[in-house]
């Protein structure tokens, strides 16, 4: 820590940025001021910066890359035997066969050790593998990030012995990689000759389709040198919907498109409140006549009440994952989604036509089927996998890739692609190609560097997410004063994943309290 000192009078202020625990490897900034006394002149605030943590935070994240990083990935595929145990044990017995033959026979006792106890722990878990049937069911069918749900297995032994060391695994954790296994559940035993039937609670770690890829039931009984598995049937599947803020309101959207159910406009009709007076036309509903001012006037005057009138909302939600930073589960990319997620069910929820442009154009009809189908589409959209089907990643700004039909080449009910496959979409049809719609851009700071002036709509409404509070440990960022610039004209801001879902809350609560009271 660096501290200047002039005097006694001293006013030592952290930045936060820095002092916080999400930025813990941040620049070590402390702003220095000697207060004023009275008659005297201001001091000139001095700025001391930790150099030291300036040019070893660089080195550091190289060296950590460094030593990750796979040089001969094409070597994986003669070695990653020995990364297992059984591996270590048949070295052992070639090592012991060797040595017996040619210098000492006692080590031919040592290699028969080796050799049946390598054999009994092979074969044992292979032979009860034989003998077990798995099958898995979820009590729901939809859930969202953050819930729980009763998941049910059972198990099926034909072998008149128990069973011992069982495990379900694969399939349940988004941030296992291809060669992980981590557990999700595990037995110590199920008894012979029985249908065993167990519950245990799951939380989706974050949005998807759950399980991920085919879960498989192991055993490494009784030495775990080596592990049998088995595919595990899976009735039906879990789709995991992300996480949404709850909200009140929505500011006022006036609409242009007529409908039975909306929001009340200030144009004639038949709902709402009334806005003024008229004479009667021929077809007016007695129900309408205003009997004091036809008394009054001496012929027949009706009342004109408000219209119900639907307006479209499209909700663009930046998803290249070079504008984003942090982890898989608590990064910038995946609260980006969460926050349109929350603004389409919003919006629908007041009877809004919603259109949201994650990877691929959706809209979501009318009715619960209609906002369930768009919360699906979002649950199983992968970045990486549009990003193939596009031919690269691009701003949300820049390029979007129009709606394909699902792989069973059926339109579901409630959910409206757009014409065509998938195909690059510029800027001006992402987000003035609407006709007139509402306008809402979801990305981060460093996606909003990348929006040019020129082919902009003026008027969209932009939630920015700060991408320097969701970084992950060690990772480069721009210094403040470029962030705060950025995000000077943004609708709403983010700073980080700590509080995201408390500071969107308040935000759209002035936002919406701040144009009612202007309505």
């Amino acid at each position: 820590m660096v501290i200047a000192r002039f005097g006694s009078d001293l006013n030592v202020r952290p930045n936060p940025l820095a002092v916080s625990e999400q930025n813990k490897f941040a620049f070590r900034s402390f702003t220095v001021r000697r207060l004023r006394s009275p008659g005297q002149m201001p001091m000139r605030s001095i700025r001391c910066v930790n150099s030291a943590s300036d040019w070893s935070r660089p080195l550091l994240v190289k060296l950590r890359a460094a030593f990750r990083h796979d040089f001969c990935p094409w070597l994986d595929l003669y070695v990653n035997w020995v990364k297992q145990p059984i591996g270590w044990f048949l070295i052992a017995a070639a090592a012991s066969l060797l040595i017996g033959a040619t210098l000492a026979p006692q080590a031919l006792v040592i290699f028969a050790a080796i050799s049946a106890f390598t054999l009994l722990g092979v074969l044992w878990p292979w032979i009860e593998m034989r003998g077990v049937a798995c099958r898995i069911r979820f009590a729901k069918g939809r859930i969202r990030e953050g819930e729980t749900l009763q998941v049910h297995l059972e198990i099926v032994n034909r072998w008149p012995w128990p069973v011992r060391g069982l495990a379900v695994q694969r399939g349940f954790f988004a941030e296992a990689g291809p060669d992980e296994n981590p557990t999700a559940v595990a037995l110590a035993r199920v008894p012979g000759w029985s249908t065993s039937v167990y519950d245990w609670t799951f939380r989706p770690p974050r949005r998807g389709v759950y399980p991920a890829e085919r879960p498989v039931l192991s055993s490494g009984f009784p030495f775990g040198i080596w592990h049998a598995r088995r595919e595990v049937e899976v009735d039906g599947g879990l789709i995991a919907w992300p996480q949404t803020v709850r909200l009140e309101g929505i500011p006022p959207v006036a609409g242009q498109d007529f409908t039975v159910a909306g929001m009340l406009c200030q144009r004639s009709g038949s709902e709402g409140d009334v806005l003024g007076v008229r004479p009667y036309r021929q077809g007016d509903s007695l129900r309408k006549v205003h009997w004091a001012q036809t008394a009054r006037h001496d012929r027949l005057i009706v009342c004109e009440r408000q219209a119900t009138a639907r307006r479209t909302v499209r909700v663009v939600v930046d998803a290249d994952a070079a504008v984003h930073r942090g982890d898989l589960a608590q990064g910038s990319r995946e609260w980006a989604i969460r926050l349109g997620a929350t603004l389409c069910q919003q919006f629908h929820a007041h009877d809004c036509r919603v259109e949201c442009v994650l990877g691929r154009l959706l809209v979501a009809d009318p009715g619960p089927t209609g906002i369930k189908r768009l919360l699906d589409e979002m649950a199983r959209f992968d970045a990486d996998e549009s990003a193939a089907d596009a031919g690269g990643h691009a701003s949300a700004c820049e390029r979007q890739p129009e709606g394909r039909p699902p792989t069973n080449g059926r339109q579901p009910k409630g959910w409206t692609p757009t014409n065509g496959g998938p195909r690059e979409v510029k800027l001006d049809k992402a987000l003035s190609g609407s006709g007139g719609a509402l306008l809402i851009l979801v990305t981060t700071d460093l996606g909003l560097k990348r929006l040019r002036p020129d082919r902009c709509v003026p008027g969209v409404r932009t939630v920015v997410l700060q991408a320097a509070g969701f970084h992950e440990s060690g990772m480069e960022f721009p210094p403040p004063r470029e962030r705060e610039s950025d995000l000077a004209g943004a609708w709403i801001r983010i700073a980080g994943p700590e509080q995201a879902g408390a500071d969107f809350r308040r935000q759209w609560e002035r936002i919406c309290h701040d144009v009612w009271c202007n309505v």
